[in-house]
């Protein structure tokens, strides 16, 4: 088969013809089908400071997942747990089309990047065996003091009052200069020179 740049169209068409191919492989299985979505809901991660992890878990399947257990792999070791709160859940039933959401709270308490790491989903449908599904996640996340939350977030007030007189003095001087220029001078003589003061008591007689 000779490649050519006439057949880029037909080429294009094999590779979607082969993506619904793969996505009809996929969801022509019947059974229950869970997938996982788990989000860091702060914007930082403070030390001491509470951290809400919301987990969400979807039955795309045709049929209900049954016995579902959620468990974190050992990611928030590092992290205090919250009393009364924790990481894992289960559920006895998940319907077709309907989803489960599961936050938990956790607080860091040392400084550095935090890799959130693994975690997975078991069940098993009415028709299959127990199955598992897994996220796998190697974002780092940088935890900070507050004390350094606060000097990142703080409005900078003195810093932006220097740059702002720094700005000033260059603008400031030349227009100084040009007022003591139309105080001393007239144009372009100075009044206290001869002719100045000859030039001022003209105009004063012509106003007269």
């Amino acid at each position: 088969f000779f490649f050519s740049f006439t057949h880029l169209p037909m080429m294009r068409l094999l590779s979607v013809l082969l993506l619904v191919f793969c996505f009809s492989a996929v969801f022509a299985e019947s059974g229950a089908r869970l997938v996982i979505s788990r989000a860091i809901l702060n914007e930082e991660l403070i030390i001491g400071k509470d951290t809400v992890v919301n987990v969400e878990i979807y039955n795309v399947g045709d049929e209900p997942a049954y016995d579902i257990e959620y468990t974190e792999m050992g990611a928030f070791e590092q992290f205090e747990p919250v009393v009364g709160v924790s990481t894992g859940a289960s559920w006895p039933k998940l319907s077709p089309g309907s989803k489960i959401s599961h936050n938990f709270v956790v607080r860091p308490v040392a400084t550095g990047s935090f890799v959130v790491g693994n975690a997975e989903v078991s069940y098993h449908g009415s028709s299959s065996d127990s199955q598992v599904v897994r996220i796998v996640d190697r974002i780092e996340y940088p935890v900070v003091q507050f004390s350094e939350y606060q000097r990142q977030t703080s409005p900078h007030v003195r810093e932006w009052a220097i740059f702002g007189g720094l700005l000033l003095i260059p603008t400031a001087y030349p227009l100084f200069v040009w007022i003591l220029y139309q105080i001393a001078y007239q144009h372009g003589v100075h009044k206290k020179s001869k002719l100045g003061v000859a030039m001022a008591q003209g105009t004063k007689k012509k106003n007269k």
